[in-house]
């Protein structure tokens, strides 16, 4: 009784962005002999996967169920999917992190902040015409290169709280999201849900659930 619904697959990157990746080695793999030939999931590839899918579990799960597919970094992509009467009770998935939208160099904090309002709220609001759109994935840390190193704590807390209520605003489009995470080990900072509402990140009406 408790289950909401299933998501596919979670994060499968499209190819360009696997292509970033490698000449940037961000994420160099352990073994690259197994790792030779590795390659982004192409869109004929990820469109036949999820409606495969999809017939297999809508067998299993009733109508009410959600199932949810994740828009493998690509989120404009999928207008023309899934759009028949035949899918029923589909959400689509995006992540949407600061961190990563403003990759490329520092950039003043308003910037960062007009990302949030302007980009994250259009895209959701645009996509939002075919499919409940969901953030399965945001948190509060943003690149702390915007911030001066002569900047005080209480600037750099102020920041934070500031970018946390734009996407919190921005947000308020999707139908709904999950923050991640819960709970982290180490840092960086901003993205852990715990020590988040301990600094009073969130604002009172997600607190109180009011």
């Amino acid at each position: 009784p408790a289950l909401y619904g299933i998501e596919l697959l979670n994060e499968p990157i499209a190819p360009e962005m696997f292509a970033h990746m490698q000449a940037a080695n961000r994420y160099p793999p352990h073994d690259p002999a197994r790792a030779e030939g590795s390659c982004g999931v192409p869109d004929e590839v990820l469109r036949k996967f999820y409606t495969d899918a999809y017939h297999v579990l809508r067998k299993h799960l009733r109508d009410e169920i959600v199932i949810m597919f994740h828009d493998g970094f690509r989120l404009k992509n999928w207008k023309d999917f899934m759009q028949s009467e035949e899918f029923v009770n589909v959400v689509l998935d995006t992540h949407m992190y600061l961190g990563f939208a403003t990759m490329g160099g520092k950039k003043p904090f308003g910037e960062v902040l007009q990302i949030a309002l302007a980009q994250f709220q259009n895209d959701i609001q645009e996509m939002s015409q075919y499919f409940p759109i969901v953030v399965g994935e945001w948190c509060f840390s943003f690149p702390m290169s915007v911030a001066d190193e002569e900047d005080s704590e209480l600037a750099r807390q102020s920041m934070i709280r500031a970018a946390a209520a734009c996407q919190l605003y921005a947000f308020e489009k999707a139908y709904g999201w999950f923050f991640w995470s819960y709970k982290l080990i180490s840092e960086p900072q901003g993205w852990d849900a715990r020590k988040a509402f301990e600094a009073g990140w969130f604002p009172g009406n997600v607190v109180t659930g009011k």
